[in-house]
């Protein structure tokens, strides 16, 4: 919107440039091509995808009786824009992308997936107005490597809109800015600095954590160095399953001491010495660090994809399905859950094997502890080396 000006500049009235419906068009086309990748992925964008419990919630202004046009009066519900083709009467001749169709796309990410990648992780902040942010990729030793960019929507008159209610992270892509991305990607000592805000100054946003993802790999590895831990988002949600690293400026693990807060058996939250040496596991929905030495709390986990309904029972959370939650299965954890494990496994399987991408969630609502330990098969079967640690009241998952 900023950098076509005009009419379209201002969200308030940009529906007045013809240029605004070639941008929306181009978004349906967008969003129709995701549904071919989902489908050919084998996690299609269905009404089921938007979770058993999704609200019913009607857009306005379609579902308004002012609205002229049946079609979109009569399906104005989330879901109901899926099926473009029945619901609103037409195609697209080609889905095509940086000339490439679904398929080839995906023949082309899994050739980048044999690399490294680098990337930026930022808990956007919005000043209530359009705004670009801008942030270098730095190295100790060689400057600036790569200079990124993320942008927010904002509607001048009115701060709180497009304020963002959650801490999901924003990605930047590095890998294909990068000279030699086999090398310098695994490098502890970068580090992201935001140097320009439009709309404020560069202080106004959070610094972006530096994100490595091993080649082969689809596991996150978030970075965090302590003597910038006071920059960064106070509550991040990242991928489920990542690493987390606190690092000294040099790359090294820190020495500082880093607490992490649970409830413990009585409800009351204890501060536990975590091992440096060894990488944090992103598996709560909620993670709390305590950097001790500038007293700054960090929290990271993963966005909740489940909510507890009046009953206490947990619940798919609907919300968070716009962020490829379909490849989420989220399972209430009672006397009942081992069973329902087994179940919602099945039920993803495709031509007999299981979706590779699918995470299940295990989740417990106010008023319920559980423990979840990780442990060998070996332990497993000898039943050893199963003591309850990192338990947890609800909700969490």
């Amino acid at each position: 919107h900023g950098l076509v000006g005009g009419d379209m500049g201002a969200p308030s009235y940009a529906s007045y440039d013809p240029i605004f419906y070639l941008h929306h068009s181009y978004v349906d086309l967008l969003f129709a091509y995701y549904q071919e990748l989902q489908r050919i992925r084998h996690k299609h964008v269905t009404k089921k995808s938007f979770c058993k419990q999704a609200r019913s919630a009607a857009l306005q202004p379609f579902a308004s009786k002012i609205n002229p046009f049946e079609a979109s009066k009569r399906n104005s519900i989330g879901y109901q824009t899926l099926d473009y083709e029945n619901n609103f009467c037409y195609k697209f001749e080609e889905l095509l992308f940086d000339g490439l169709t679904p398929a080839e796309f995906l023949e082309r990410e899994e050739e980048e997936m044999k690399h490294p990648s680098i990337l930026a992780a930022v808990a956007m902040i919005t000043t209530g107005y359009p705004s670009t942010v801008v942030f270098d990729l730095l190295s100790p030793t060689d400057g600036s490597l790569a200079t990124g960019a993320f942008h927010t929507l904002g509607k001048g008159q009115d701060p709180t809109f497009s304020q963002y209610n959650s801490f999901t992270l924003t990605y930047f892509d590095f890998t294909d800015i990068l000279s030699d991305s086999t090398t310098v990607n695994d490098d502890p000592t970068l580090k992201i600095k935001v140097t320009d805000v439009s709309n404020g100054s560069p202080e106004s946003a959070y610094q972006p954590m530096v994100v490595f993802r091993p080649a082969g790999s689809r596991q996150h590895t978030y970075r965090i160095h302590t003597a910038d831990i006071t920059q960064y988002a106070p509550v991040m949600h990242g991928q489920p399953g990542a690493k987390l690293q606190f690092l000294e400026d040099d790359g090294t693990r820190t020495t500082d001491e880093i607490l992490e807060y649970i409830n413990n058996a009585d409800g009351i939250e204890v501060g536990i010495p975590i091992n440096n040496d060894q990488d944090q596991e992103i598996k709560y929905n909620e993670h709390k660090y305590h950097h001790s030495a500038t007293n700054t709390t960090v929290t990271l986990g993963h966005a909740q994809y489940f909510e507890c309904d009046q009953s206490g029972d947990p619940v798919c959370e609907p919300e968070y399905f716009k962020l490829g939650a379909d490849a989420v299965t989220v399972v209430p954890w009672d006397t009942n859950a081992h069973s329902q494990y087994v179940t919602a496994l099945t039920e993803q399987k495709e031509d007999g094997k299981l979706r590779p991408t699918q995470i299940l969630l295990l989740a417990w609502c106010h008023g319920q502890y559980a423990n979840v330990n990780e442990v060998t098969k070996d332990s497993y079967d000898k039943c050893t080396n199963l003591s309850p640690t990192n338990a947890r009241y609800g909700p969490a998952s």
